[in-house]
């Protein structure tokens, strides 16, 4: 039987619209960091929100779009001040934040190039000089899908589409071992994560992918459930999955599952009571385990899905002394002044 902890509500967003679609949360310094996604159903824009581990909100921040993801820089100060790279809608852009005022300026940004019509950025890891771009087509989805890819970008330079065919690029992680380097990757329509052997790109040409092993298969399961966010343990044997139940509609758990990335077997699970749709772990070190959820609702139905699940787009937190965490990846400043000169 698969061991189940209770996690903890530590943050409630001010708003059913925040609770939307929060997402993205990371760790800097002695602070968390999210994005929300979006603020509604029918909103074009999100935010940038910093708060500190017990949950209590230092800095709630409006972006001019819709972000989709987070990371910090080169140029962003231990105190979360400073340059933090977050790609926007089409764009990626270098916003400095300024904590005390509670801003964020753009100061850079350019257009992925080659996106198709619909195509908007839902993930990105950085990968040395290259940016590997996921995305999603909510639109296509409606279309059967698959008009949404994982891209390789330098910026500056050229992109290169790595993986096509998907619908919603939501995942991923760079996992290194005496076999080489992996990219752990998710499109959440499939119900799977898959593995790829993974080439870094350089500055005479790209990263490249060899062929994917399915390390987890929810496809069969009739839950109407998908694996949304994830993060790799630090030792690299365990992935941490953020299980967003789309088909909920009575009150239900949020979910994140332990699964061992070897065997695919499923070890453990954290819910929160009353959120059914979790979007992103978090492994802290010392701490513990962090998620977001979210509602995601069309704006007309919120108050009754609110009533059976009031604690959606609320954050969960399971203490888990000791665990150790996986090093936040830090945009480079050398690829920072790349995007300068796209301007």
């Amino acid at each position: 039987m698969v061991k189940t902890t209770k996690a903890e509500l530590i943050h409630m967003p001010a708003s059913s619209a925040l609770r939307f679609l929060p997402e993205g949360i990371i760790a800097w310094g002695n602070l968390l960091v999210n994005i929300f996604i979006q603020k509604g159903s029918k909103s074009s824009v999100g935010a940038i929100h910093f708060f500190t581990p017990e949950g209590e909100t230092i800095a709630l921040i409006e972006l001019d779009g819709c972000p989709g993801a987070i990371h910090p820089t080169s140029q962003t100060q231990p105190d979360g001040s400073g340059i933090w790279f977050v790609p926007v809608d089409g764009e990626a852009r270098l916003y400095e934040v300024d904590l005390d005022k509670q801003t964020a300026v753009v100061t850079q940004s350019a257009t992925v190039p080659d996106l198709r019509p619909d195509e908007s950025v839902n993930d990105c890891l950085i990968a040395g000089e290259w940016t590997l771009i996921g995305t999603k087509n909510l639109p296509a989805l409606e279309r059967d899908g698959g008009e949404a890819g994982l891209y390789a970008w330098k910026p500056g330079g050229e992109v290169i589409r790595l993986l096509d065919n998907l619908s919603i690029s939501n995942g991923m992680y760079l996992r290194e071992s005496s076999d080489g380097k992996f990219l752990g990757h998710i499109d959440s329509p499939t119900g799977q994560i898959r593995e790829y052997p993974y080439t870094d790109g350089s500055a005479s040409g790209p990263p490249v992918l060899g062929a994917g092993t399915v390390l987890v298969d929810i496809s069969s399961e009739k839950t109407r459930t998908v694996p949304d966010g994830m993060t790799l343990s630090a030792d690299g044997e365990s992935i941490y999955v953020a299980m967003f139940k789309y088909g909920a509609t009575e009150t239900a758990d949020g979910e994140v599952r332990k699964y061992n990335r070897i065997t695919g077997k499923h070890l453990e699970t954290y819910t929160l009571e009353g959120a059914p749709r979790a979007t992103c772990p978090l492994v802290v070190e010392d701490k513990g385990l962090y998620f977001t959820t979210a509602h995601e609702m069309d704006d007309s139905e919120i108050g009754g899905f609110l009533e059976k699940n009031p604690n959606s787009g609320g954050f969960g937190y399971v203490a888990i002394p000791g665990i150790q965490a996986p090093k936040t990846a830090v945009l480079g400043l050398r690829t920072c002044l790349k995007m300068i000169q796209l301007r």
